[in-house]
């Protein structure tokens, strides 16, 4: 059941326009005045100058917000809009409760966003959770040192009476989180709070133990609330039930995403044995970005004080060790290596027992994408307290007499603490591309995307940066730094220059697309003079233009793609290794480029099969025909208006009735959304294809002009559907026509080829069986692994080609680059 409302003047609803007009009283108003500026969405100075009229109407003009507020026609400041939330709360127009005061009571303590339609940034997550246990505190008077009973009794009883959003359940859980009951039980009984709120797809039991360090009536208190399991000693070695065992210190409150980024992680690094979250003060500065061990003994907390979303703190990494405020560690090695060892020095328990699960073979982890807010400073069990100088030096000479070997590779303790933060990382590579890579959107951010991958599995430490821009891009950028890529981005990097004062010692630079390299060139080459620069095309660029042009008759496109053809031939030259997407491109290049032969590589396209839901439809039970495309990109706008004005009304007589034309595809701008109507639909972006492609009884692809790989026929091969593309859309590729997929070129053509596919149950399943063999065959994970092992190989011969003839490439502008 959900929380029961409390009938007290903060509740009362402001409806209609005497509610809104009806004078507060003073105690009212001050409990709402209250509410509002201890939160951080009204910002006075903002709602001045956004509502102009406020300044004249004799209001205070948080005053004028509380009176009307609740008609939704008012935003308190820029970070909340009180129209949205209504939208989504509809019910508050009959209540005519002010949207900003009815978040604050019900939307943050149950970890809601005000926009649900908003990103949930890693900084608002962690506001509303700091908020929440402010609020909770608040609620029971729990801002003195010491709570009175009724506060504490109080909070026991809403803790028993919520039914938590936390899937909890005894049998057979796949976590176990345990708590110590030591220290302030306020602060304990907003941890469960913050719990009983938090959503995950883990189902969890909740132990708190040492409770008999709490007076008596304190732990009767806590037997009442049902979801939480108690326990008198202490039971972290005994009687956990989870697969997983989650320690969590008396004074965190936990941050949306926290479980199921942490757990998640173990499936991540399968070698990954512990597991530990970005931890922030109350301040929402940060404690610790996993830990670092001198290689005298002295334990470290990496970024303490810092800011917590600056990239280096932001990204998944091995480390030394992670607090005990909050990890988790496989039970099964928490069994084998005992727990902590209670003969090591608090201060360095979580450290040992780091060190013993890396020495069973386990490795340790830092996620950042999970967070706890840590109000002490505190470790697992026990309060953190100030020891003299002597017995701090006595503490780190027994760690370091326990783990000498280990320590001793530790190096020079005046190395930076970037180094010391990266010890367990290969070799960087820095990867230049023009935006953080979508890879569910178009297919050449899935390419970029499977190489970062690639090398990542390959040990390098993937840096990555968006040029000309530098900007994040919400959840993509987060989902590099879930995997481990270190995402650098503006307000913290601006320009090659900067990347390189961070990054040190590269010896390879990955850049894709020429309109991203050509700008760069000499940048990199004068930042890193020793680095091998791999060039990756996506495709020339040249050749898409001019077949466009040719198309089009248009002259200034022709010239373009000259320009074009010149500045990539000049950085293929140039170049330690190019890679193309098709032998087609590589002979093409050929003829004008041969000095390159040796350093151009065909890399096509990585592809992990997909992983069905549920088996695949019958031929019967499909009606579409689909064509994907991101319509940023000229070829597949011109491809769609194909479809629509050529091909589909020669179709359409021919097909059941309920047949449609589905064009899919993230960007989809006005002109492509105007080709909907008579059997066309369009869809716009697709998170899952796996159902439009179970529709589909025909994939299309006739496309026109185009240069590479593409993607969209391998995604449509990969998921058994049988396609009729053009010519130019199978180039390079190595299909073979009526065995893999049909090939037509020109409206009848390519109509006829639809039709026959469409009708022919033999020749359906054939193309089906086929498609799906040829995916597997050329495009498979292991194939790719070693083809970013043959870049990085012909990139290092070329340079030492270079070298030794003493031709190593010039720094300096050419006309072909401006």
């Amino acid at each position: 059941m959900q929380p029961q409302k409390r009938k007290t003047g903060n509740d009362r609803a402001l409806s209609g326009t005497a509610a809104a007009e009806a004078p507060l009283s003073e105690g009212e108003s001050s409990s709402l005045a209250d509410l509002v500026l201890a939160s951080r969405f009204f910002k006075e100075s903002w709602y001045l100058r956004s509502y102009p009229e406020v300044g004249t109407s004799g209001f205070d003009p948080l005053e004028h917000f509380l009176r009307r507020g609740a008609s939704g026609d008012f935003d308190p400041g820029p970070l909340f809009s009180s129209k949205k939330y209504m939208e989504a709360h509809p019910e508050l127009r009959e209540t005519g409760e002010n949207p900003l005061l009815h978040y604050l009571r019900f939307g943050i303590p149950r970890d809601r966003l005000a926009d649900p339609d908003a990103f949930d940034s890693d900084l608002s997550a962690r506001q509303r959770a700091r908020d929440a246990g402010g609020m909770f505190m608040r609620r029971f008077g729990f801002v003195s040192d010491e709570a009175g009973k009724a506060g504490l009794v109080d909070a026991v009883n809403y803790l028993t009476e919520i039914e938590p959003v936390l899937l909890v359940g005894t049998e057979s859980p796949d976590v176990s989180i345990v708590m110590q009951a030591g220290g302030r039980m306020e602060e304990l009984l907003s941890l469960l709070d913050s719990l009983a709120w938090h959503e995950t797809r883990w189902r969890c039991e909740i132990v708190v133990t040492d409770t008999a360090l709490l007076p008596q009536e304190r732990a009767v208190l806590l037997t009442r609330i049902p979801w939480i399991r108690t326990v008198c000693g202490s039971a972290v070695n005994d009687d956990l039930r989870g697969e997983y065992i989650v320690l969590l210190g008396g004074t965190t409150r936990v941050v949306t995403r926290w479980l199921d980024e942490l757990i998640g992680s173990f499936s991540l690094f399968p070698a990954a044995g512990i597991v530990g979250p970005r931890i922030l003060r109350n301040d929402l500065s940060l404690q610790q970005a996993g830990g670092i061990v001198l290689s005298g003994g002295a334990v470290r907390r990496y970024g303490f004080g810092k800011a917590p979303d600056h990239p280096r703190f932001s990204y998944a990494r091995q480390t030394d060790f992670v607090s005990a405020a909050s990890l988790a560690i496989r039970r099964n090695l928490w069994s084998r290596l005992g727990g902590f060892d209670t003969a090591v020095p608090v201060s360095h328990r979580a450290a040992d027992l780091a060190f013993r699960a890396r020495k069973a073979g386990f490795e340790v982890w830092y996620q950042p994408v999970s967070q706890v807010i840590a109000c002490d400073e505190e470790t697992f069990g026990e309060q953190a307290t100030g020891k003299d100088e002597e017995t701090e030096r006595a503490d780190i000479a027994a760690f370091h007499d326990r783990w000498r070997s280990v320590l001793r590779r530790h190096g020079d303790p005046a190395t930076s603490a970037i180094e010391k933060a990266n010890r367990y990382s290969g070799k960087p590579l820095v990867v230049f591309d023009r935006t953080t890579p979508a890879p569910d959107r178009d297919a050449g951010s899935h390419l970029a995307a499977s190489l970062i991958h690639a090398y990542m599995q390959l040990g390098r430490r993937v840096v990555f940066t968006p040029p000309p821009n530098y900007k994040s891009r919400d959840y993509y950028t987060r989902d590099l730094q879930r995997l481990g890529v270190e995402c650098l981005h503006k307000p913290h990097f601006g320009s090659v220059a900067e990347i390189a004062e961070y990054v040190k010692n590269v010896d390879h630079v990955l850049v894709f697309r020429v309109n991203v390299l050509g700008p760069l060139y000499d940048d990199i080459r004068a930042a890193w003079p020793d680095a091998r620069i791999i060039y990756n095309t996506v495709d020339l660029h040249h050749l898409r233009e001019a077949r466009q042009a040719e198309i089009a008759q248009d002259e200034a496109l022709s010239r373009k793609a000259a320009e074009t053809e010149e500045k990539e031939l000049s950085l293929i030259r140039k170049a330690d290794c190019t890679v193309v997407l098709s032998e087609t491109e590589r002979e093409l290049l050929l003829r004008s480029v041969p000095e390159a032969a040796d350093s151009l590589v065909v890399f096509p396209y990585i592809f992990e099969m997909p992983e069905r839901k549920n088996p695949p439809p019958l031929m019967s039970a499909r009606r579409d025909i689909v064509f994907l495309g991101g319509y940023m990109h000229m070829p597949n706008i011109d491809a769609a208006h194909f479809l629509k004005e050529k091909i589909w009304p020669r179709l359409r007589p021919h097909l059941p009735a309920d047949a449609r034309l589905l064009l899919v595809g993230a960007d989809a701008g006005p002109e492509i959304y105007a080709l909907s109507g008579d059997g066309v639909e369009v869809t716009g972006f697709v998170a899952d294809l796996e159902p439009v492609f179970d529709s589909a009884r025909v994939f299309v692809a006739p496309l026109r002009f185009g240069a590479g790989i593409k993607g969209k026929v391998i995604h449509a091969l990969a998921h058994g559907v049988p396609s009729v593309v053009s010519p130019i859309a199978a180039e390079g590729m190595g299909l073979v026509d009526e065995r893999d997929l049909l090939v037509a070129e020109g409206e009848g053509a390519f109509c006829e080829a639809v039709l026959r596919l469409y009708g022919d149950e033999v020749l359906w399943e054939e193309l089906h069986g086929n498609g799906l063999s040829f995916v597997e065959r050329n495009y498979s994970w292991e194939n790719g692994l070693d083809r970013c092992r043959t870049l990085l190989e012909v990139a290092d011969r070329t340079a030492m080609r270079r070298k030794a003839a003493g031709s190593s490439v010039k720094v300096g502008k050419s006309a072909a680059m401006d």
